[in-house]
């Protein structure tokens, strides 16, 4: 599978970050985007990290076009990147 490759690509601070950035999404209930591998075109998606399951993580979505929540779960194998949305700060962040 190609996206075992992306993984194996990644060096092992970047795995580091992408994994920090889900547990910051999930523990203080903010937005990720994350850039998710596909076959033909890697897509990009937006919510907040809800729950973790062997090597899989459901992210909740809220569509902006009509408010309707939805929620998909998402292989750690398959993210390429993951980013705090615009709206984190770094002051925003409590030891827990």
């Amino acid at each position: 599978m190609l996206s075992r490759l992306y993984v194996a690509l990644y060096d092992e601070q970047e795995i580091h970050y992408i994994s920090a950035t889900l547990s910051q999404s999930q523990i203080y209930k903010r937005t990720v985007q994350l850039t998710i591998y596909d076959k033909y075109q890697s897509r990009t998606v937006s919510g907040v990290v809800t729950r973790y399951k062997h090597g899989e993580f459901r992210l909740e979505t809220v569509d902006p076009f009509s408010g309707g929540e939805n929620w998909d779960w998402i292989k750690f194998q398959d993210i390429l990147k993951a980013e705090l949305s615009k709206e984190w700060a770094e002051d925003e962040m409590i030891d827990p």
